[in-house]
């Protein structure tokens, strides 16, 4: 699986793009919108330090935006 998957990472971006394209959005969008559902879920998560994993298919985009999101309350380690 592993092997599969890294034929898309160097791109995955433009592929994610590509297929959301005609929605007006790109891949920042669509991680921000993920950011936003989970602080509404989640809204607990504004008021304490916490830690998160972010599992699944992707290149790791959602770290980039997450500790702007929670900050300053979210930490890399």
């Amino acid at each position: 699986m592993l092997e599969s998957f890294d034929s898309y990472s160097k791109n995955y971006n433009e592929l994610v793009n590509d297929a959301i394209r005609q929605t007006g959005y790109d891949a920042d969008n669509f991680i921000s919108a993920k950011l936003h559902k989970l602080r509404s879920l989640f809204s607990s998560l504004s008021k304490k330090s916490f830690r998160l994993l972010d599992f699944g298919c992707g290149v790791g985009n959602l770290y980039g935006q997450v500790a702007d999101f929670f900050q300053p309350l979210f930490t890399q380690e």
